[in-house]
């Protein structure tokens, strides 16, 4: 940034300065009689390490609402001293300070109108401010910062953050310890959202009287332990615990607030705790997603929607098949490897999309909520997949057959699919032709073929063998 920048005595608003040490850059205390208000961020370059402002406060005299300090490696403490910011600061993030102790305008809660701060690549301090002193302050993150093992009375401060709504704690690889208060009645007492992300050594937290959602992810299972206590939880997602194998007895009893249950990338996760389930009578919401050991889970009558994404063995299909007949919504992802859902397919008569794989692979297609999807991969044929002879009472209306390398015809069940809008056929080189019972599925209006060569010359318009077949159907796409 030019030097020179203090002459412009009428400059109001600076969204960005940054601070470099090159010939002719502009020296920071040039924004010492500045008369800026609004949003800034101070920006030191990496080889930046002339700090020196000789004591002079040079935001004291600023209007600020949001205020970022992004600092390099080479930094002063006393320089940061000097960049204490106006009290009027209601937004206020800090990044890479690297000193054990944050300076006197922190610690001492010398800016009590903030409302929002985020600490981040803090890596070496080991205290943190008492911003539980902080009576307007709603939100609070706190990143990377690895000198940290413990929170407690010094973090709470004396009013136990009156007025925090959400919380954040990411990479605090050190912290082991979260102890209650002995000096307020009651801490957190707004809070609703917290988020603990790689803090693998903490098992335990404080009480949340009215917390609303909870996220876990990469971190110690102890610290599910806590959870029982959280009874106005309404939202619970676990992420990457590596060590649990379910949840721990009384975890989720008293939830009777849960609406949404999602537990995800748990690899030795393997049951739901069906007793507990059945006091969820608010639950509508359950998500499991590649927990590959998973071959237990109970029935909930409460829920509308379910999501899966499983490539672990289901024990019980014809109980998997009820549950799905019994919700609003699901979204299922499994394996045919693992799970056999053959003679059961044309027992799930609220399943509107089919997509069926014969490789191993993610889904690629991606749908509205409130649909009603399943999706198999590694199908090593379709034709039992569902019995025709009971296939009457199925309401499919989309489906998908994606890569199968040997399939030559099309399954004798796809000409009761009554209610068939859509059919797309992918990736199958020797599908030889389609099937002549397509002409008396009178709702299909979609077909789309790709990857199969001999089906383009067959069904090629007003030529192919296999076009009056085909050509009542209003939109054909063949590539």
């Amino acid at each position: 940034m030019p030097c020179g920048l203090s002459r412009l005595t009428n400059l109001r608003s600076l969204p960005l300065f940054i601070a470099g040490d090159k010939t002719g850059a502009c020296s920071i205390i040039e924004l010492e009689n500045l008369k800026l208000h609004g949003k800034m961020v101070i920006q030191f370059s990496e080889d930046f390490k002339n700090y020196s402002c000789g004591g002079r406060k040079i935001l004291k005299n600023k209007e600020l609402n949001e205020l970022r300090i992004a600092l390099n490696e080479r930094f002063d403490k006393d320089m940061f001293v000097d960049l204490c910011p106006n009290t009027s600061l209601k937004k206020l993030e800090i990044c890479c300070y690297r000193s054990p102790q944050f300076p006197t305008w922190l610690m001492e809660s010398q800016l009590p109108n903030l409302v929002e701060v985020r600490l981040g690549g803090c890596r070496d301090c080991e205290h943190i401010p008492p911003f539980g002193n902080l009576q307007f302050l709603k939100k609070l993150d706190l990143d990377y910062m690895n000198g940290i093992t413990q929170l407690g009375a010094e973090f709470h401060g004396y009013r136990g953050f009156p007025s925090l709504q959400e919380l954040s704690l990411n990479w605090m690889s050190n912290l082991e310890e979260w102890s209650e208060s002995h000096v307020v009645d009651q801490l957190f007492p707004l809070l609703q959202k917290l988020l603990i992300f790689m803090c693998p050594k903490l098992k335990s937290t404080p009480r949340f009287p009215r917390i609303q959602e909870l996220q876990t992810s990469c971190g110690n299972g102890s610290i599910l332990s806590c959870i029982g206590r959280f009874t106005s939880l309404s939202v619970l997602q676990l992420t990457a615990m590596p060590d649990i194998a379910s949840l721990p007895s009384g975890c989720i009893r008293n939830l009777t607030s849960l609406t949404k249950l999602q537990i995800a990338r748990c690899e030795q996760f393997q049951s739901l705790p069906g007793d507990e389930m059945q006091f969820l009578e608010m639950l509508r919401s359950l998500i499991i997603e590649r927990c590959d050991n998973l071959a237990f889970f109970p029935e909930v009558r409460s829920l509308n929607s379910v999501c899966f994404r499983l490539n672990g063995v289901i024990s019980q299909p014809k109980e998997f098949v009820q549950i799905l007949n019994s919700v609003d919504e699901f979204h299922i992802e499994i394996c045919d490897n693992n799970v056999d859902l053959r003679g059961q397919l044309q027992y799930l008569h609220t399943l509107k999309i089919l997509s069926l794989s014969g490789s191993h692979a993610d889904s690629q297609l991606t749908f509205p909520y409130g649909i009603r999807k399943l999706s198999i991969c590694c199908c090593d044929e379709l034709e039992s997949l569902i019995a025709a002879e009971e296939v009457s009472n199925i309401v499919l209306e989309q489906l998908y057959i994606n890569r199968f390398s040997n399939l030559t015809t099309l399954p004798d069940w796809l000409q009761h699919l009554n209610s068939l809008r859509v059919l797309c056929i992918w990736h199958c080189p020797r599908l030889e032709r389609v099937s002549r019972d397509l002409k008396n599925l009178h709702m299909l209006k979609t077909l789309n073929i790709v990857g199969c060569p001999q089906l383009k010359s067959r069904c090629a318009r007003e030529t192919g063998e296999d076009w009056p077949i085909i050509s009542n159907i209003p939109h054909v796409d063949i590539e």
